[in-house]
């Protein structure tokens, strides 16, 4: 027999690239702004002691436990009594031979142009990457206005003379009726008492289903069209509608909406009648849509769009927010490099080059025309 070793064999360990989880990554997160106290293994057992202005909660036990839980448990409550007011869904004994869906509860930030925060936002999400298809689900498209009918639609806005004012639909997804049968796990912090032996039966669509944007966009396209508006051939999420000697045109993006007329008795029956058929706030005059800020002057008849809010995000983001302007975007004698070319870039080094330049991409694609050239040499 060969003569035993009193050394322990080396421990064989993985070569795969490791990252360290986004709650404990203090560098990218702002240092000593963001201070995360383990109290288990588990990090949905983390007490959180100081919070970053951009960290928000990833589970309802973090949300009622970290010092913006006052704000964080009125959204919750918001969006159980808004699947209650809407019969969304109905509790029912966990059936033996159906298929059932697993949910989340997501938090989130709603800001302004300036970057503060307008409200705290609570939604109850569905796993829709495990529905079957032909079974909870059948048709799935959904168009959705893109950067160009934005821009059609404030043009046209403007040279008409039309005063844009926006709204906003509170759980759009929520009035759409669903034709399938669909099951789903009781909600984190909704009737926790009777999770395991009972279930939830969805009645309407709800965030994250396959279908819900499809079934949400027929709802509110055969509204407004009720209503005498028209869905333009070319863009099915900008409508138009022509009488009295007024011009009116209504965009809509997922749950925010865009209204331009002339004539202020017609908006005001066209608020009064979605709002009777959809819970919505009425924000008044276009000052933000969709990440861009607007800014109407009535008297020259033009539109100013910029995105100073996202860029000065974005700076800070990237740690550049003391770098120097430059006048143009790029010259001819320009050269793209990499310090220390002779290394691989890690893993992190690519995504994060990838992030910045998808950044400034969004940034290109919203407002800023004028940097395509350099954003495309950077891409």
């Amino acid at each position: 027999d060969p003569p035993v070793s009193e050394e322990d064999p080396p421990v064989r360990r993985s070569t795969r690239v490791r990252f360290e989880p986004e709650v404990l990554n203090y560098d990218r997160l702002g240092g000593a702004n963001y201070v995360a106290v383990a109290v288990s293994h588990r990090p949905d057992m983390a007490s959180v002691v100081e919070v970053d202005p951009e960290w928000v909660p990833r589970t309802v036990r973090q949300a009622l436990n970290c010092p913006e839980s006052e704000h964080y448990e009125e959204a919750l409550h918001s969006e159980h009594s808004s699947l209650d007011e809407n019969r969304v869904m109905e509790i029912v004994p966990r059936p033996k031979d159906k298929h059932v869906l697993g949910c989340l509860t997501l938090f989130t930030k709603k800001r302004n142009q300036f970057g503060e925060v307008e409200r705290y936002k609570c939604r109850v999400v569905a796993l829709g990457n495990k529905q079957i298809p032909g079974l909870e689900f059948h048709d799935t498209y959904a168009p959705v206005i893109d950067k160009a009918s934005v821009r059609i639609f404030l043009t046209l806005s403007a040279s008409l003379g039309l005063r844009i004012t926006q709204f906003d639909v509170k759980t759009a997804f929520l009035y759409g009726v669903l034709n399938e049968e669909v099951y789903m796990e009781i909600p984190p912090g909704y009737r926790d008492d009777l999770k395991g032996t009972h279930v939830v039966r969805l009645l309407k669509a709800i965030y994250g289903l396959r279908q819900a944007m499809q079934v949400w966009t027929d709802t509110f396209s055969a509204a407004v069209q009720e209503f005498g508006y028209r869905p333009l051939p070319s863009s099915p999420c900008l409508f138009i509608k022509k009488g009295g000697g007024h011009t009116s045109l209504l965009s809509i993006y997922v749950d925010d909406g865009g209204l331009a007329t002339s004539d202020e008795e017609e908006r005001q029956r066209l608020m009064e009648f979605l709002c009777s058929k959809f819970k919505m706030v009425d924000l008044g005059q276009m000052s933000y849509f969709i990440g861009m800020e607007v800014q109407q002057h009535a008297p020259s008849r033009t539109i100013r769009l910029h995105q100073q809010g996202y860029i000065n995000k974005m700076l800070s983001q990237y740690n550049m927010q003391d770098c120097n302007p430059v006048a143009t975007p790029m010259t001819q004698c320009d050269t793209i490099y990499v310090k220390g070319t002779s290394q691989e870039l890690t893993a992190k080094e690519r995504a994060l080059y990838m992030s910045m330049v998808g950044s400034v991409m969004y940034l290109q694609t919203c407002c800023r025309p004028d940097i395509a050239a350099p954003v495309g040499i950077l891409a």
